[in-house]
């Protein structure tokens, strides 16, 4: 198992929509507020948010409908509040489902829809809003007995267009062609 990493690109395109920008390279501790919850272990402290957006938070993935109800919260603009707050109905499931799933429009994207929005949301709420990256399985393409030293990974990147402006890309992989074991 393998922790993708986001590009760059969509990094800062997170940190421009969201207008970010400013605190991206600034030191954050990371501190559990509840009794009994610890933060977990891949999260280093300190580190940056430009590092969070990085290697921890999923997004380019497809935002749930739980995404946008944290969102309503900090919408400012009474359009964006109300079609928010319409997505989390169960009468607006198929427009949420029609809007986010279909096209597979991801959580910037969904920023940069809802701009006021999106300009509002608070750091400290970031780990609420965005999923975590997820551990993806890739297959082991080299043999023990010929290197026992190296491993090598077979990936394959999946790039794919839709309806929307920018094509998709699997999140972006930063590991070397030969683990040193």
């Amino acid at each position: 198992m393998i922790v993708p990493e986001n590009t760059s690109e969509s990094v800062e395109r997170f940190l421009q929509v969201t207008e970010m920008t400013h605190l991206a390279d600034l030191s954050l501790n990371i501190t559990s507020n509840e009794e009994g919850i610890s933060v977990p272990q891949r999260l280093s402290s300190p580190c940056t948010l430009r590092t969070l957006l990085r290697c921890y938070w999923d997004i380019q993935s497809v935002p749930r409908r739980s995404f946008f109800e944290i969102l309503s919260w900090f919408a400012v603009n009474e359009l964006e509040k109300e079609k928010l707050e319409e997505f989390v109905t169960p009468e607006g499931q198929e427009e949420l489902y029609s809007y986010c799933n279909r096209p597979r429009r991801t959580i910037i994207e969904v920023l940069n829809d809802f701009p006021l929005t999106a300009t509002k949301i608070p750091v400290s709420y970031l780990l609420d809003l965005l999923p975590v990256l997820q551990p993806r399985a890739f297959s082991i393409a080299s043999s023990a007995t010929t290197n026992p030293q190296h491993v090598q990974v077979l990936v394959a990147v999946v790039e794919y267009k839709t309806k929307l402006l920018h094509p998709r890309k699997v999140s972006s992989l930063r590991f070397y062609n030969h683990i040193q074991l």
